[in-house]
């Protein structure tokens, strides 16, 4: 079972904050915050309950054996920041469909064109 700060850690990436944002949201410098994600300083239930209280996650993901959907199923906050997430892979993987599409075209009209002795 991962460890409070792997999941904290895990729960930033999943979020796609960086350590100031994530930091800036439960009022504390990024250093003191970075040091405490690393396990460089020892964390509080106070620390764990303000991220709690802060993004909306079930404070049983990091005290049990909560997955991070479960925790955040009810959270405004992390469910907005995880469709982000979820819309920006979305535009990607249309970006390269429409590139792959463009070069399928590009060929089709190269052939067309040696076909034709053009």
């Amino acid at each position: 079972m991962p460890k409070p700060d792997e999941k904290l850690n895990n729960l930033r990436l999943r979020l796609g904050l960086t350590i100031s944002e994530m930091a800036a949201g439960i009022g504390m410098s990024a250093t003191i915050f970075e040091n405490r994600l690393y396990g460089n300083t020892k964390q509080s239930m106070f620390f764990y309950s303000d991220i709690c209280e802060a993004y909306g996650v079930d404070i049983q993901y990091f005290t049990g054996d909560m997955t991070l959907e479960e925790a955040v199923k009810d959270s405004p906050i992390a469910n907005a920041l995880l469709k982000k997430e979820k819309s920006d892979e979305n535009r990607e993987k249309k970006r390269y469909d429409l590139k792959a599409s463009r070069r399928k075209a590009g060929d089709r009209i190269r052939s067309r064109r040696k076909e034709l002795g053009l």
